[in-house]
C-alpha cells in the first residue's frame, strides 16, 4: 500500500551496522550475479543464521526491484549494539536506529524484520528486573507489531546440542500451535498479547536455508 501511494519505504534488517554500506550498494545495484557476490560476502551472511536466510535476501532483492522501477525505498542495518545476550541496551538501540532511520527519510513507513521478543509490545518480564522491549520504545501509536501465525512445518536454525540430540545449524520440525489460517494479515489484538496483528502464509512453514551456500 505505501509504495502505491508513493510513500518512501525503509526497510529495517536486523544486522550490524557494518553491513550497511553492502546493503545500500546491493538495493542500488541491477541485480547481476556479481552485485549479489558482492553483498553475500558482507560479515551478515558469513554464519548461519535466520536472519541471513534465503527468505531474507529475497525481500533484500524485493527492495532492489521495487527501487529499479521508480520506488523511494532504502534498507538500514538497525543492529547497533550486537550481543548474545537480551540486554535494556540493545532493546534501546535498536529502536533509537528505527527511530534515526524514519527520520532520514520523511513520511517513510519503516519495516523492520526482527525477533517477537524484541517486536511484542510487551517487557522482557525473563528478565531480572524485567525492561521494555524495542516495540514498547517506538513511538505509541505510530508503531504496529505483527507476529507470525504458528501452523508448524520445518525451518532452519541452530541449536546447542543436548543428551538428546546433537544439535547444530539444520533443518528442524517445528510443532503446530494453532489452525493454520489464512494466507495474509489479520489485525486483531486478541490473537496474541503484545501484537496487534497476526501474519500467515497460508499454510505450514518450509525451511529457508542460509542464503550463501
Amino acid at each position: 500500500a505505501a509504495v502505491q501511494q508513493k510513500r518512501p519505504v525503509v526497510l529495517g534488517l536486523e544486522f550490524t551496522a557494518e553491513n550497511q554500506t553492502a546493503l545500500e550498494a546491493y538495493v542500488q545495484s541491477d541485480g547481476s550475479a556479481a552485485a549479489r557476490e558482492r553483498v553475500l560476502a558482507a560479515p551478515a551472511w558469513q554464519q548461519p543464521d535466520g536472519r541471513n536466510s534465503l527468505a531474507v535476501f529475497e525481500l533484500l532483492d524485493t527492495a532492489r526491484r521495487l527501487r529499479a522501477t521508480g520506488h523511494t525505498v532504502s534498507v538500514v542495518a538497525f543492529e547497533l549494539v550486537p550481543a548474545p545476550a537480551v540486554s535494556r541496551a540493545i532493546e534501546t538501540a535498536l529502536a533509537e536506529a528505527l527511530v534515526a532511520a524514519r527520520a532520514r527519510v520523511p513520511n517513510s513507513l519503516v519495516i523492520a524484520l526482527t525477533g517477537a521478543g524484541h517486536a511484542g509490545k510487551t517487557p522482557w518480564s525473563s528478565q531480572n528486573p524485567p525492561f521494555p522491549s524495542t516495540g514498547q520504545l517506538l513511538p505509541e501509536g505510530e508503531t504496529i507489531a505483527l507476529t507470525f501465525a504458528r501452523p508448524g512445518g520445518r525451518y532452519f536454525g541452530c541449536r546447542a546440542a543436548t543428551a538428546e540430540a546433537p544439535g547444530g545449524c539444520a533443518v528442524y520440525d517445528m510443532p503446530a500451535r494453532e489452525p493454520v489460517r489464512p494466507r495474509g494479515i489479520e489485525m486483531d489484538a486478541s490473537l496474541r498479547e503484545g501484537f496487534e496483528g497476526v501474519y500467515s502464509a497460508g499454510g505450514p512453514y518450509t525451511a529457508a536455508r542460509p542464503a550463501r551456500t
